[in-house]
């Protein structure tokens, strides 16, 4: 059974988060009251999470990847031990992480009258962004 880990994100506002995973193209799940995930071997673990990405969308030996609410408003990453080597796992993760980045830089950028152009590296997945005044 693998052990849990929180990872500290940048993950500071839950509007962020969610459209990050709306964008990220990987169904979740969102709870008002944080709920359980699952193991690989479809066991209940301790950990909590009110944003969960189930391990059916990770893969058949993933466990659930969860995003918790901290104290500080903050979300943490709940990433099991497997599943931090897991390529598939990592790659929902950087890719949620791209998604909120990208998200923050064009509410941001809105609000200070600029315009954003996107290009997408099509070999990478990379996606670079422009501002103008």
């Amino acid at each position: 059974m693998s052990k849990y880990r929180e990872i500290k994100t940048e993950f500071r506002e839950e509007a962020l988060l969610r459209q990050a995973l709306q964008a990220s193209g990987v169904p979740f799940e969102e709870h008002t009251a944080p709920a359980h995930l699952v193991g690989y071997m479809g066991d209940e673990r301790p950990e909590v999470a009110q944003f969960i990405i189930r391990r059916r969308n990770l893969g058949s030996m993933s466990n659930d990847l969860g995003f918790a609410r901290q104290e500080g408003g903050t979300y943490a990453a709940i990433v099991s031990d497997y599943d931090q080597y897991n390529r598939q796992s990592q790659g929902r993760l950087a890719r949620v992480k791209q998604e909120y980045a990208r998200a923050f830089v064009h509410r941001e950028a809105r609000r200070r009258g600029l315009r954003v152009t996107e290009q997408r590296d099509a070999r990478t997945g990379a996606v670079h962004l422009t501002l103008r005044g």
